[in-house]
């Protein structure tokens, strides 16, 4: 039966942590990054700001994880886009359009942290980056094969790709724009 016990504080720790997790996000997005607090939190989740310590140490562990989560799932569905099949030229399309719809969901979070230092431990970003960019660049590396792509250095072309994409990130028809 202990077994079991484990199991089950295990589930309740991990839909906590999610649902402050979600819930800190909104809170986020709807009223900007200082107004989050603990006790703001703990009314939107409906559990008590002390549980909350429980779970994560600080304000700053709870962004580092709603960003991680983040970065977790593009990188994610990014690799998925680059190991499936099909042409080159339209799983760089899928990545850029998934990437497009991605920072339109978490524009908010991204313009609530954009001027703060990054709370991610720089290793851990630049260990997520690299597998975002080893990702598109298997794409490059294949459209080269391909033919869809003129020779290139896959890992540059894919730094290019991505900051492209960053920049358009939260209104690409600026770049369109007369100015």
């Amino acid at each position: 039966m202990p077994k079991l016990t484990k199991q089950i504080k295990a589930l309740v720790t991990e839909n906590m942590r999610r649902v402050i997790l979600e819930k800190s996000e909104e809170l986020i997005v709807r009223d900007g990054l200082d107004q989050l607090t603990m006790e703001k939190l703990a009314r939107e989740a409906e559990i008590s700001a002390g549980s909350i310590y429980n779970y994560f140490r600080n304000k700053d562990e709870i962004v580092a994880a709603i960003l991680e989560s983040a970065f977790q799932r593009l990188v994610a569905e990014v690799t998925a886009i680059a190991s499936g099949s099909g042409p080159a030229a339209e799983q760089l399309r899928a990545v850029a359009e998934f990437m497009f719809a991605d920072f339109h969901k978490v524009h908010g979070l991204h313009e609530a942290v954009r001027h703060r230092p990054p709370p991610l431990p720089p290793e851990q970003f630049r260990i997520n980056h690299r597998k975002l960019v080893d990702a598109v660049a298997s794409i490059l590396r294949r459209g080269g094969e391909e033919g869809a792509f003129r020779p290139h250095d896959s890992l540059a072309a894919a730094s290019a790709v991505l900051g492209f994409v960053r920049e358009m990130r939260f209104d690409p028809s600026d770049l369109f724009r007369g100015g």
